[in-house]
């Protein structure tokens, strides 16, 4: 009975080496394309808001946060490419050195503290964050950088 339970278990083991040889013999993806990346956004509400957005390319980062409690409009569009463009004309991809990345955006924000009930027996919470935005922009071949920074907002309008 021994046996049979050691033999099973050889063959487990033989099985699982021969997968993992397998596995570690496939060749390397290497990816030569390029990338795009599109975000549209939209946020319309009243309450308490955190967001945060990243993106990067080569030798070029952006990132922008931002949070507060209130009423709140805004709309965002973010496009980031390497290596690739899209023609409209024939509708396909093409790879080319092109690279960049640009952020529109348009925030409506007033200031006002928030609570809300966590559960039917808790106490209000209550949220009163002024509002605060930060953009940060690099590019690391030219050395040149830009970051734009409000905090204790009572109003935001761009």
């Amino acid at each position: 009975m021994k046996s049979k339970y050691r033999i099973a278990f050889l063959a487990a083991i033989l099985f699982s080496m021969i997968l993992a040889g397998l596995s570690c013999g496939q060749p390397e993806v290497k990816l030569d394309s390029g990338i795009i990346y599109h975000m549209d956004q939209n946020v319309n509400g009243n309450g308490f808001f955190s967001a945060y957005q990243n993106t990067g390319v080569t030798n070029l980062s952006l990132s922008n946060t931002a949070h507060g409690s209130g009423s709140l409009s805004h709309e965002s569009k973010l496009d980031s490419r390497n290596g690739a463009k899209f023609d409209t004309k024939q509708d396909d991809y093409t790879t080319t050195s092109d690279r960049g990345t640009t952020l529109i955006e348009s925030t409506d924000f007033s200031y006002s503290p928030r609570s809300m009930q966590l559960g039917k027996y808790s106490l209000p919470v209550v949220f009163q964050s002024k509002g605060a935005e930060e953009t940060c922009l690099k590019n690391y071949i030219s050395g040149i950088s830009m970051d734009a920074r409000f905090d204790y907002l009572d109003t935001l309008r761009d």
